[in-house]
């Protein structure tokens, strides 16, 4: 995994300990026949 271009993801605002929900719209040229998600919680500090 290339981490060299990464950037900290952070919320606009304190949330006040809640664990925050991050999501991104995008259009697909194609129809997508299936994904992967990788997820981690490292670096989420509240």
């Amino acid at each position: 995994m290339d981490l060299k271009n990464s950037q900290w993801i952070t919320t606009a605002r304190d949330l006040g300990g809640v664990c925050p929900v991050f999501r991104k719209t995008f259009p697909a040229e194609k129809e997508i026949v299936s994904a992967t998600l990788e997820i981690t919680s490292l670096g989420v500090r509240l």
